[in-house]
């Protein structure tokens, strides 16, 4: 079984140096940023990219059978609070890490899968969903708590804040191996920045307690505001080594005790934080390694979107979205193809007074 991830990892290596090249002779894909995006009417947006969600969690039965009943409880609760959703898959440029380049390339519709292409990306001026929400008057923010240190990326995608590990402020007992649990994370974002907004938001949260060791897990606080008094937790949780496990069974099962507990942050956000007038993005940044994927090699992962208006819901039917939580059918679409997507999805012809000038 090492072998093959060895054999991929010198393929992608050389692949890699071979595609080496002037920034000059990119062939940068052309983008089209035109869209009024009157479609949203004015929604907030929140994209949150779970570390490590592949469609190994569906496909799979060793995971499905374990993950699937929390799925369709997750389904139930949204319906009785009057949400619509609806999912499908869509293509990484990147597998088993490197979660910095599927982010990248989902906002800003080029593919990037090798440290060269990244790194022109950060060089260019070209747009991403960040800056096109933000010139249609959208506040942008994004929360990163794995970042800790300074982090130039940042100034690439012109976010208005940036809620790296220390500007999160967390101040209870360190949770494993990243201390800061994401359930807090989004918390934070709610208190600092969705509570009491004065604009249109788009927020990237990148939650990453599913990240590979995938243990130890915190405990799911219902009680969120049990974070402002710090008595959410009352120790810490010790972090492991990678190769802490007795073999890839219990590797892959602790996997999905990671994501039932990124259900549990999500059901929370959704029933008690979310704005009516919101579009929830869920997507996963990649598959997870090898050791825990098994024999499924997609470079596949699965994508949500939720929101009280149906019609935000309903755009996503052009793109081969299906109504449910457990997306099953391939797709052709593309972290690459994303962007233009989304912006064709939620451009609308102008009223007829507004296309007059009036």
């Amino acid at each position: 079984p090492t072998m093959s991830i060895v054999r991929k990892q010198i393929e992608n290596l050389r692949t890699g140096e071979a595609g080496r090249r002037a920034a000059a002779e990119i062939e940068w894909p052309p983008q089209n940023v035109a869209s009024n995006l009157h479609g949203l009417g004015g929604a907030n947006v929140f994209l949150i990219f779970l570390e490590s969600y592949g469609v190994t969690l569906i496909e799979d039965a060793h995971h499905f059978d374990a993950i699937g009943p929390r799925f369709r409880a997750l389904e139930e609760k949204l319906r009785q609070a009057k949400y619509h959703f609806a999912s499908s898959q869509i293509y990484s440029p990147t597998f088993g890490g490197g979660s910095w380049r599927a982010h990248a390339t989902f906002l800003s519709g080029f593919h990037v899968d090798s440290e060269h292409l990244y790194n022109a990306l950060l060089a260019s001026e070209r747009e991403t969903l960040v800056s096109v929400l933000s010139g249609h008057g959208y506040r942008t923010v994004a929360a990163e708590p794995g970042i800790k240190w300074y982090w130039p990326d940042g100034e690439f995608y012109g976010f208005d804040r940036i809620y790296a590990f220390d500007d999160l402020g967390y101040e209870g007992p360190p949770m494993g191996w990243w201390k800061i649990p994401d359930q807090f994370t989004m918390y934070r974002l709610y208190q600092d920045e969705i509570r009491g907004a004065q604009k249109s938001l788009f927020v990237k949260f990148s939650l990453i307690m599913s990240h590979i060791p995938y243990f130890p897990i915190p405990e799911y606080v219902p009680d969120w505001s049990r974070f402002d008094d710090g008595t959410a937790f009352q120790r810490s949780l010790d972090s492991v080594a990678h190769d802490a496990y007795l073999d890839l069974r219990e590797l892959s099962s602790w996997y999905v005790e990671a994501f039932r507990y990124e259900l549990d942050i999500l059901e929370g956000f959704l029933l008690d934080y979310v704005p009516e007038n919101s579009l929830v993005i869920v997507v996963g940044d990649h598959q997870p390694p090898k050791l825990v994927t098994h024999n499924n090699d997609s470079w596949a992962v699965p994508m949500h979107v939720f929101s009280k208006r149906p019609e935000l819901v309903r755009a996503f039917d052009a793109l081969g979205f299906r109504e449910g939580l457990v997306p099953l059918h391939p797709t052709s679409l593309t972290m690459a193809g994303f962007l233009s997507s989304f912006l064709e999805i939620y451009d609308e012809l102008a009223p007829a007074n507004e296309a007059a000038g009036e």
